[in-house]
């Protein structure tokens, strides 16, 4: 079990390392998410000011991969025939 369950929040303090800036990440978040030292992470910037620090997606269903619905069903051998649903009346405004 983890020590940390989100949503937590933490202050730090903003590092200088070399011509970068960087800031510590507590251990028991890193362990959460789980991080390593030399592990590579994405960051986002919202137009908001928040900063999102992700572990950097790997294996088959990173983010630069498209994955193909041929992808998610590699190995299923279940009997599946799609079928038409029937979702009654157009309500309100629908229309179809």
């Amino acid at each position: 079990m983890h020590p940390v369950a989100p949503p937590v929040s933490r202050n730090t303090k903003l590092c200088s390392w070399g011509a970068s800036q960087g800031v510590r990440i507590p251990k028991d978040m890193c362990e959460f998410m789980d991080l390593a030292v030399g592990d590579e992470v994405t960051m986002t910037l919202e137009y908001n000011g928040s900063l999102y620090i992700r572990k950097k997606p790997t294996g088959a269903f990173a983010r630069h991969r498209r994955v193909t619905i041929d992808d998610l069903f590699a190995g299923y051998e279940g009997d599946y025939r799609p079928q038409e649903a029937d979702w009654g009346e157009p309500v309100g405004r629908e229309e179809w």
